[in-house]
């Protein structure tokens, strides 16, 4: 996650926040955008939202519009799935 963000620490705060918002009573989700960068890692995302106790998490797919010339233009996203985790 910190790779995908470009600043390292990323993974561990988000991590931290979590285990922080569970232990105060908080409804916790976790919510990740798949690209085709990480989209191999999509079974270890839910494994992580299991062991970490959310109660859901979420995934979004990223699709890059390209314009005629071929730069890329804007981005859109798309719910792939929610999938409660925890009772």
């Amino acid at each position: 996650m910190s790779a995908m963000r470009g600043r390292l620490g990323v993974f561990r705060e988000a991590m931290s926040a979590i285990h922080k918002g569970l232990d105060v009573g908080l409804l916790v989700n976790m919510y990740v955008v798949l690209s085709p960068r990480n989209i191999c890692e999509l079974d270890d995302f839910y494994s992580l939202a299991r062991e970490a106790g959310v109660h859901a998490c979420f995934c979004r797919t990223v699709m890059c519009m390209r314009n005629l010339s071929g730069q890329s233009g804007r981005s859109c996203t798309k719910t792939l799935f929610s999938q409660q985790v925890h009772a």
